[in-house]
């Protein structure tokens, strides 16, 4: 629980939820980072940490194997023409969307059981490099659209690196899910009075 800074309660909260093993899988501990971070204020409302983070969700092989399956179907004619050049990473996407809880570490041993079930070995074909397409065209660019903009203080930087910047900050009455800012049982009334005054 490194990434969690919280309260020693919270912290002993969660490690006794990982040692049970309740929380076993990394997307269920992200799940109860998020929801900690989310309610700074205990009590920790258990029944909604609970179905929040998955706990006490059990995904089976044959429940993975058949949404693999499904995703399969879905993706039958591209993994046919690419064969084993297809995107498997697509495929993991689409099956951790449908089992939030399921293990990833299965999930993908299934994929590739069933894509080579599906395609047979693979051949000389599926090892050779891809032959290049045609050449890229060499059109010039104005310089004057690609350059950043400079403005005083921010030297050297683009538009776009400005609006990541500020995309860093929380939103209006999130200030406590900043790093390092203390939550105290007080922290959300004071927080929805500013809000009030400050609209």
């Amino acid at each position: 629980a490194t990434c969690y800074k919280g309260t020693e309660t919270r912290i002993e909260f969660l490690v006794e939820y990982v040692c049970s093993e309740k929380l076993s899988l990394g997307p269920q501990l992200t799940a109860a980072f998020e929801y900690l971070k989310g309610h700074p204020v205990d009590p920790i409302d258990v029944d909604e940490f609970n179905e929040t983070c998955g706990v006490g969700v059990v995904i089976t092989r044959e429940e993975i194997v058949q949404v693999v399956m499904e995703t399969l179907d879905e993706n039958r004619k591209e993994l046919m023409e690419k064969r084993y050049r297809f995107n498997v990473g697509k495929l993991m996407a689409s099956v951790k969307s449908k089992l939030k809880w399921g293990d990833g570490k299965v999930i993908k041993e299934v994929i590739d059981e069933q894509v080579a079930s599906i395609l047979g070995p693979r051949t000389v074909e599926d090892d050779a490099k891809p032959q290049k397409g045609a050449k890229k065209s060499s059109a010039k660019v104005d310089k004057s659209l690609v350059e950043p903009e400079s403005t005083s203080g921010d030297e050297g930087k683009t538009s776009v690196q400005l609006v990541g910047e500020a995309l860093k900050f929380h939103k209006p009455g999130e200030n406590y899910l900043t790093d390092g800012y203390v939550v105290t049982p007080k922290t959300m009334n004071l927080l929805e009075e500013h809000l009030k005054e400050t609209g």
